[in-house]
């Protein structure tokens, strides 16, 4: 079972002082409805009794799936991680901080999907760099869709800066094999949280010129 918290709130539209749930614990393999929150990414999204102002309310919490061997953080912007005593059997479990329900969102699909999220950044820190020559746009963001190896494909959305419109690529699966062993070369060590984003995707590229 996962674990939960009772806060109380202040309704940032009316004021109304009202108590709330928070699941500080989830286990994916076990807690179904909030998983599925967290891929329709509302899982952070809080309605008011009161006057049914809807907002979004970001909070830290442990997301863990023991089938799939990973354990996932939510840290909002600005919160600090907490300190804690890892146990033993954790050690070979794939730990990662995410920071936005985006980004929360992708890392349950690349693990679920068998992929290693080292090399699924690679791949999506490449096309950042196509894409930004080819429109001569910067690229805001990127997050990683669907993957088929048996169609030789792999999807990414990403949005331009000054733009809300998305965009949806396509790259080959195999793309993804050739980097893999980049990533686990020139990756950082699996101790602890990592945030595995493109900024250390970034930073691995930059191990790997190196040599």
């Amino acid at each position: 079972m996962g674990e939960n918290l009772t806060k109380s709130i202040v309704c940032p539209n009316c004021g109304e002082c009202v108590p709330i749930v928070l699941h500080t614990g989830i286990q994916g393999d076990i807690s179904a409805e909030e998983k599925e929150k967290i891929l329709q990414e509302t899982f952070f999204s809080w309605k008011c009794p009161a006057c049914g102002c809807i907002s979004q309310l970001l909070y830290p919490c442990l997301y863990s799936d023991r089938r799939y061997g990973y354990m996932l953080y939510f840290l909002p912007p600005g919160a600090s991680f907490p300190q804690w005593e890892e146990a033993s059997e954790q050690e070979k479990v794939r730990k990662r901080i995410v920071s936005s329900p985006e980004e929360f969102r992708e890392k349950i699909l690349i693990f679920e999907n068998g992929l290693d999220d080292r090399a699924v950044e690679l791949v999506k820190y490449a096309m950042v760099q196509v894409l930004s020559r080819q429109s001569g746009v910067e690229i805001r963001s990127g997050v990683y869709l669907e993957s088929d190896p048996e169609k030789d494909r792999m999807d990414f959305l990403f949005l331009p800066e000054g733009s809300e419109k998305a965009l949806r690529r396509t790259t080959k699966f195999t793309m993804y094999e050739k980097v893999r062993e980049v990533a686990r070369q020139f990756a950082p060590a699996e101790t602890g949280f990592l945030r595995m984003d493109q900024k250390a995707a970034a930073q691995i590229m930059e191990r790997y010129a190196r040599g």
